[in-house]
Formats: structure tokens, C-alpha cells, sequence
């Protein structure tokens, strides 16, 4: 696993944050989910974290945005170019540190770009228009 383990406690932490409001994450998939960097800041922009998780992460595949929690759906909100099968990766590196979340990622439009693929895919969808329109 790449990520150590306080600064998996800090992403516990700031996950919990992103409850009340959206925040900057920088995101570079790793080879394994496990191997994932997920980096969420409070105050730095997304670029800046997107450049830190893939100079710590092992593979080119990187993108940034506002992760929002709400409930057991983390929303990944990417500005930048979107990785392939980053639902499935992220729902997959969730469960391997201990939490269990659905993923949706968005594009900077805010239309709906991948889920993780769970039978309840449409009542995502339905939660996805509401929370962004």
C-alpha cells in the first residue's frame, strides 16, 4: 500500500469533512486499487494535489476535483481528464482501507460520467441531478 498510515487517518478525516462541503482532492490510480493516492485538502487547489498524488502514486493515470460526500456516495467531481473503470478502482481502494462507499464520478459539467455499477445505479442517478443541478 503506497499511502502510509497517518495520512490514511488524515483522509478518514477529511472524508468526514466532506460531508458539509465539497473538497479539493488529487487522485492517481495505482496498479492494484490498493496502491491508489488519494490526496484531499481543505485549502490547496486541485491542480496542486493532482501534481503530489502522481509524483507519489506509480502510475500516469491522475485527475483532480471536489470530492462531496452524502451518505455512502462519494461524488468525485473531476476537472481534469478521467481516468477509465476510476468508479470501480475508487469503490475497490475504499473497501481495502476500511470504508465501504459508492462512487460516482462527474465531469466538470456535472453530468454523470461513471458509476461503481451497483444494481441501484438509477436511484444514483436520480441523487446525482439532484445534487448538482
Amino acid at each position: 500500500m503506497l499511502m502510509q498510515d497517518e495520512e490514511l487517518a488524515e483522509l478518514k478525516t477529511l472524508l468526514a469533512k466532506s460531508r458539509q462541503r465539497p473538497i479539493s482532492f488529487g487522485l492517481s490510480l495505482g496498479k492494484k486499487p490498493e496502491d491508489t493516492v488519494l490526496i484531499l485538502d481543505l485549502k490547496k487547489p486541485p491542480q496542486t494535489l493532482m501534481r503530489n498524488a502522481k509524483k507519489a502514486g506509480e502510475t500516469p493515470k491522475v485527475t483532480c476535483g471536489s470530492c462531496e460526500v452524502s451518505g455512502k456516495i462519494v461524488t468525485l467531481t473531476c476537472e481534469a481528464d478521467i481516468p477509465a473503470g476510476i468508479a470501480k478502482a475508487m469503490k475497490k481502494f475504499f473497501s481495502a482501507i476500511g470504508t465501504n462507499f459508492k462512487v460516482v464520478v462527474v465531469d466538470a459539467n456535472g453530468g454523470a460520467f461513471e458509476s461503481d455499477g451497483d444494481e441501484d445505479g438509477s436511484a444514483e442517478s436520480n441523487q446525482i441531478g439532484r445534487a448538482h443541478v
